[in-house]
């Protein structure tokens, strides 16, 4: 019986070290499946102060999520006078198609601002501008801040 207790004596640290480098491990391995990317959006002239980030990822179901933020973004009219709210847009690199409006990117009275969207592009731009209204077929504005993405394959 002594002996049985010295042996689980003798291997808590162990056990202890095994666990704590398999929790890291495990931690490590989830950290590298991590897919989501991000991207400086590249600003106009029109709105220099301005900042923007997008995030993004692959779906489950092969769809591209976009996460967009955007910092000291002038309101709408201050850009363009006719205009009264922010779109954004996203158009295939690959294929030769039309911009997508994809949302409305709404801004805050501190100036910043946050949209969700989901495309089935790989590869595309996206691309903000301001307009009249948030439901138009194509962009009538200047490109303020646009981004390109090219997803790197997986290895």
């Amino acid at each position: 019986m002594m002996l049985n207790i010295e042996k689980s004596i003798k291997n808590v640290p162990t056990k202890r070290l095994f666990l704590l480098i398999t929790t890291i491990v495990i931690f490590m391995f989830a950290g590298c499946m991590k897919s989501d990317q991000e991207k400086q959006f590249e600003i106009g002239p029109n709105i220099p102060a301005a900042s923007g980030i997008i995030n993004y990822e692959t779906t489950e179901n092969g769809n591209t999520k976009i996460k967009i933020k955007v910092k000291n973004l002038a309101l709408p009219n201050k850009v363009r006078s006719e205009a009264s709210t922010y779109v954004v847009w996203v158009i295939s690199v690959k294929e030769n198609s039309l911009p997508q409006n994809v949302g409305v990117l709404k801004v805050s009275e501190n100036l910043s601002g946050e949209i969700n969207t989901l495309t089935p592009h790989k590869e595309f731009e996206v691309f903000i501008t301001a307009e009249a209204v948030g439901d138009v077929n194509k962009p009538s504005g200047e490109h303020l801040l646009k981004a390109q993405i090219i997803k790197q394959p997986k290895n």
